[in-house]
């Protein structure tokens, strides 16, 4: 496991996803990452998410040739960019045979390094995903605000903003005219001429894809709705389900990138007709993706199935009428303290992980005393 992300909360429930499934998982993340703490951790390597890309290279470099793991995870967006990095050019420092290696790796666990940049690059991914066949919202990409406001003008607002890389909601914007676009644009180039990609706002609920596979190929797949949440944030509260149509464009995008591991791929459905509208891929674990097992849909097994060469010890998907509904903690507890969710529904409370359960409260708890202060 790699992760740079310390309060990205899903990194935490993975060591306890993958020994379920017969992983034995290590660690390499900086010092305060919630999965240190967890029983099923084996060994915690330090990470630095604030030392230079290079720096960060070769550490990954030398626990990977100490440890000589069988398939690596990206746990958040910036490790995931940091193997892409790795895997698009040599590590200085590094010996030829070393770095050899580590890019072989890279490659079996994540796919093909060369379609890592176009699936994660918002501005490419729209273009990519009309020319798969996949719905996409109309965008362009511009470099100038009044081409943006131009677009606005004949499709319509809201329209979104993006820049090329954004995660967890930040870089992207929301506009409701063509004043808050102006304002919106500036803030999203930063000063800078960087392009951003202008796209049609789709009326809908947000869903998402969460998916399995291997060598381009779906292993195993369900939809998630966006219950409860924040605002262009994350989910507290999700529905899984299974919606033929969604899953469908999540493959034909897998295959399209050749895609290796686990990985979620962000949609709208329209409200009226309930179409997927394909919006981004993320090619890391989702947050609820260890919520799996529980639905006798275990991604982390199908993985460990498919690199040891096994049969699917796992169910490919979930019935057609089949629905499942998960309280994701601390978050809800964070999110809204009096939360009906959190007497009603089922948590995901991590009560066979002492202490990895004890800082999760123990931050719940401090979210709400200060919201109490304040």
């Amino acid at each position: 496991m790699i992760a740079t992300a310390v309060d990205w909360q899903g990194t935490a429930r993975t060591p306890g996803a993958l020994a379920a499934a017969g992983f034995e998982p290590y660690l390499l993340a900086p010092e305060s990452t919630y999965a240190r703490l967890s029983v099923h951790t084996r060994a915690h390597y330090q990470l630095k998410s604030e030392a230079p890309l290079p720096m960060q290279a070769i550490t990954v470099a030398t626990v990977v040739d100490r440890l000589a793991p069988d398939i690596l995870m990206p746990c958040d967006d910036q490790s995931l960019a940091l193997l892409g990095a790795i895997a698009h050019a040599p590590v200085g420092g590094v010996p030829s045979d070393v770095y050899a290696r580590l890019r072989a790796l890279i490659a079996l666990s994540i796919g093909d390094p060369a379609s890592l940049a176009p699936s994660i690059d918002k501005l490419q991914f729209a273009a990519i995903a009309k020319d798969t066949g996949v719905r996409v919202p109309t965008s362009i990409v511009a470099t100038d605000v009044r081409e943006a406001q131009a677009f606005g003008t004949t499709q319509g607002f809201p329209v979104v903003l993006k820049r090329s890389q954004s995660s967890g909601g930040k870089g992207v914007t929301v506009s409701d005219d063509a004043r808050e676009l102006a304002a919106d644009f500036r803030t999203l180039q930063g000063g800078d001429d960087n392009p951003l990609l202008v796209q049609a706002f789709v009326h809908g609920a947000t869903w998402y894809a969460n998916v399995a596979a291997w060598q381009g190929e779906v292993l195993c797949a369900y939809g998630v709705q966006k219950v409860e949440g924040y605002l262009r944030g994350p989910a507290t509260v999700v529905r899984y389900f299974h919606h033929g149509p969604m899953l469908e464009a999540a493959a034909a995008l897998a295959r399209r990138f050749k895609a290796s591991g686990l990985f979620g791929a962000e949609f709208v459905a329209e409200k009226d007709t309930q179409l997927p509208w394909v919006i981004e891929l993320n090619r890391r674990p989702s947050p609820g993706t260890h919520r799996g097992r529980a639905m006798d849909v275990d991604m982390y097994a199908a993985l460990r199935n498919a690199l040891t060469g096994t049969p699917l010890a796992t169910r490919a998907r979930l019935d057609d009428d089949e629905v499942h509904q998960f309280v994701h903690l601390p978050l809800e507890w964070m999110r809204d303290p009096d939360s009906l969710y959190l007497i009603y529904q089922r948590s995901d409370a991590p009560i066979d992980d002492p202490r990895l359960f004890a800082a999760l409260f123990d931050l719940g708890w401090k979210v709400n005393r200060l919201r109490e202060q304040t």
